[in-house]
């Protein structure tokens, strides 16, 4: 067992005993343990059946019959059935609870965050598509509302240019005429010889 420091817990725990051999087959099924725990599963029976069955089905995809498949082979095939596996089902919630939705895609998105919140609840449920619980259904749906309320156009009321524009030209003309008028008076004040 390898330890960081003298005295401190080992860097890798491992439950089997010193010496025991342990199958590419079971440290996939653990690879894929952690990614079903990273989606919020806690239970061990339901954890162990989806990995063993994963695992199965990417053994038997994987290689030849002739030839062995590496580790990192089976690893690779056993996590991309089992994300396949996890946005088909998705897929399939957001069909359930979504439908009729314009916008599935964010809809998807929520489900997906909130599966990740409350599947420990309903374990048997995982990748389930027949019978799904209804109150699984019902937490999806409360959560996969949009979280900005839908807009409703307004019209705008039509504002005549026309107004605007003349409004705009008479204050020029006024504050042009106002000029000129002081021009001329200062202009006939000077001719009279200087009185206001």
């Amino acid at each position: 067992m390898e330890t960081s420091k003298p005295g401190n817990r080992p860097l890798v725990e491992t439950s089997e005993p010193l010496g025991e051999i342990v199958s590419p087959e079971s440290r996939a099924e653990r690879l894929l343990a952690e990614y079903l725990r990273v989606w919020g599963l806690r239970d061990p029976q339901t954890i162990a059946a989806l990995s063993r069955q994963w695992v199965r089905r990417a053994s038997e995809t994987a290689s030849s019959p002739q030839q062995n498949a590496t580790l990192a082979e089976l690893y690779r095939a056993a996590l991309r059935q089992a994300t396949l596996d996890m946005q088909h089902w998705l897929d399939h919630l957001t069909s359930e609870v979504c439908a009729g939705s314009d916008d599935a895609r964010s809809c998807r998105g929520l489900l997906a965050i909130e599966v990740q919140a409350i599947i420990d609840e309903f374990p048997a449920a995982l990748l389930d598509e027949g019978s799904l619980p209804a109150a699984l259904l019902e937490q999806l749906a409360s959560a996969a509302r949009p979280v900005v309320p839908a807009s409703c156009p307004t019209p705008m009321p039509t504002q005549s240019l026309d107004a605007l524009s003349l409004s705009s030209n008479l204050s020029r003309w006024r504050r042009v005429s106002n000029r000129l008028w002081r021009r001329m008076r200062n202009a006939l004040s000077h001719q009279a010889g200087g009185l206001p």
